[in-house]
């Protein structure tokens, strides 16, 4: 049995719809043999509605292709995702771009601005790409993000005339300003110092406690995970644990015997 009528829709379990889910998810790199990288091995994965979940894990152990898996940006080998109710790993290339458009912000580390548009512009491009321009209310609530991120008097500038962590502020007031249903972040303070970083975190942490949006963050750094509801930690693309409450010691204690394992 499926929910509305959608052939791929996820059956109804009677328990409140997740904002993700991944069952039995596997991505394979190359041919199978020598050349063969199995970067996700049978991933099964629930994401809460309005919860900030942080992934971690040692190099190579499928974080990012986790993330690009749950965003539609890559195709797993086997199994299956779900954004809400519907099922997006067997979407045609169309239907995927809308998604991402419509319910998926996205937050990397590069930043990925437009060098050619205003601070402003690059905020509202989301907009444009859906052909629409934001209603009075989208306004005010990319307003809102402008004045708390201290992008105000930045707006007229080029991505090239901001400072790193102004970019990264800028990219952060994109992927929030539509209010997605997802905010994918791929090492969101990576190329920042710790003020900028902090701040971030913050709009992100507020992102999922006000207004309801669900954040799945990859990062290194277990004093950025500490904001997060829960850690995902990732070992040789398969789960290892999933805990909350972890303290920046604590989380830096599961990455240590974690990057010993695989030494």
């Amino acid at each position: 049995m499926v929910s509305n009528g959608n052939p791929h829709a996820l059956p109804e379990t009677g328990a409140v719809p997740a904002a993700a889910r991944i069952r039995g998810l596997a991505r394979r790199y190359g041919r199978p043999g020598a050349a063969e990288v199995m970067a996700l091995r049978g991933v099964d994965l629930d994401v809460t509605r309005g919860e900030f979940t942080a992934v971690m894990g040692p190099s190579g152990s499928g974080k990012s292709t986790l993330l690009h898996c749950l965003a539609g940006l890559d195709r797993p080998t086997a199994g299956e995702v779900y954004v809400g109710d519907r099922e997006i790993s067997r979407l045609g290339d169309g239907d995927l771009t809308t998604l991402r458009r419509r319910e998926i912000g996205f937050v990397f580390q590069a930043f990925n601005l437009i060098p050619t548009l205003s601070a402003y512009d690059n905020i509202l491009l989301p907009f444009r790409l859906d052909g629409r321009r934001p209603t009075a209310e989208e306004l005010a609530h990319v307003t809102s993000l402008v004045e708390r991120l201290g992008l105000g008097q930045r707006l007229d500038h080029r991505p090239h005339e901001l400072s790193g962590g102004q970019q990264q502020r800028v990219a952060i007031a994109r992927a929030l300003g539509t209010r997605p249903r997802i905010v994918i972040a791929d090492e969101p303070t990576g190329n920042l110092d710790r003020r900028s970083g902090t701040e971030v975190l913050r709009l992100l942490r507020d992102a999922a406690a006000t207004a309801g949006q669900t954040i799945v963050m990859v990062t290194h750094d277990p004093l950025a995970a500490e904001v997060a509801d829960r850690t995902v930690f990732l070992e040789d693309g398969r789960i290892t644990r999933v805990a909350r409450g972890l303290s920046a010691r604590e989380i830096s204690e599961v990455m240590l015997e974690a990057e010993g394992a695989v030494q």
